[in-house]
């Protein structure tokens, strides 16, 4: 089975940034990950609207966390949306649901 490539929509929204991921964040899709993290790294708030990642693995997470740190250290925020169970479960387990902001959506990520 070929992994899903995921597919990246960037959006300015007010002063921020949405990544509207779709697909699967593993090893394969990192450089995707990666290079909209780097691109949203000077926004205030970056938020990742999840709601179509159907899997992540932990350089994925790694990902995440990594541009967690870089936006809290220039005083922005990184916020994760509409998590469904898969994700929203690997978040759990990894202890990452109580590190990273998550958001049932979109809108209440960017106005918490």
């Amino acid at each position: 089975m070929t992994p899903t490539r995921l597919q990246v929509q960037e959006k300015a929204v007010g002063g921020g940034v949405v990544l509207g991921l779709t697909g699967e964040i593993d090893f394969t899709t990192l450089d995707v990950l990666d290079g909209a993290l780097v691109r949203s790294a000077g926004a205030p708030v970056v938020v990742a609207d999840v709601a179509g990642v159907t899997f992540i693995d932990s350089v994925g997470l790694t990902a995440l966390l990594r541009a967690h740190r870089d936006l809290t250290d220039t005083g922005g925020r990184l916020a994760l949306a509409g998590a469904k169970d898969a994700v929203r479960r690997v978040l759990e387990i990894a202890g990452l649901d109580h590190v990273l902001a998550l958001y049932p959506t979109v809108q209440s990520a960017l106005n918490p």
